[in-house]
């Protein structure tokens, strides 16, 4: 259900219509039906190759201080590295909103508002060592409308394209809460936005794991729940 919440276009209203009539169906029917939709996911051919977005760093006005990721643990405040933007009409995709960066506010001084329907967070992260990394961004909410992640590496150079790399919202690891996996190449700087939609509204508290704290993280919770 969450991904077929996050399709668009032509996509999504078929395997709705789909999913309808399997409830008017016998089980041989509903068989059939099953298969046409694992036939529409498995050939995007079909519906045309989906193009990565981009956009032209000369639009983009980042001034986030950036975040040193190869010093920040888990418990590190991030408050003062994260910015928010209010999108009262969820009209904004990723590429008007980074082309807003200069629009962001911080996030100590995010108004209190029950009406916005899409929620954006932007944080730029910067990998200073010589060797990749993996990030996970953890994001306190178990459950989400959407929460879906977008990586614009802004080290290019000005007035050429960048493109915008889509990040998936995931429980991954026995984590209590929906999280996104970031790899980051050696000396890679850019902004992470979020892009968040919720009917509680709850705000989005964000902490950032390698790979082995996240492990270790993991480990303490299963011990505290008795599972082990």
């Amino acid at each position: 259900i969450n991904e077929i919440s996050q399709l668009t276009g032509a996509k999504r209203s078929v395997i709705l219509t789909i999913l309808t009539a399997m409830s008017l169906f016998n089980s041989g029917g509903r068989r059939v039906l099953l298969l046409l939709m694992v036939l529409i996911f498995s050939h995007p051919l079909a519906w045309g190759a989906a193009e990565t977005p981009s956009i032209d760093l000369s639009k983009v006005s980042v001034s986030f201080p950036p975040l040193p990721i190869n010093t920040t643990k888990p418990d590190t405040a991030l408050d003062q590295f994260i910015f928010y933007l209010p999108d009262t009409d969820g009209q904004l995709d990723a590429q008007a909103a980074f082309s807003h960066a200069s629009a962001f506010i911080p996030l100590k001084n995010r108004p209190v508002t029950f009406h916005t329907k899409t929620h954006w967070y932007a944080i730029h992260l910067s990998n200073a060592e010589n060797i990749s990394t993996e990030l996970f961004i953890t994001t306190g909410v178990s459950t989400a409308v959407l929460l879906r992640g977008y990586w614009l590496r802004t080290q290019e150079t000005q007035h050429s394209n960048s493109e915008i790399q889509t990040i998936s919202s995931q429980i991954a690891y026995g984590f209590p809460t929906l999280l996104m996996r970031l790899p980051l190449k050696e000396n890679e700087d850019g902004v992470l936005l979020i892009e968040y939609q919720s009917i509680a509204h709850f705000p989005l508290t964000l902490h950032i794991f390698d790979s082995t704290h996240l492990l270790e993280s993991t480990q303490r919770l299963k011990l505290a729940n008795g599972i082990y």
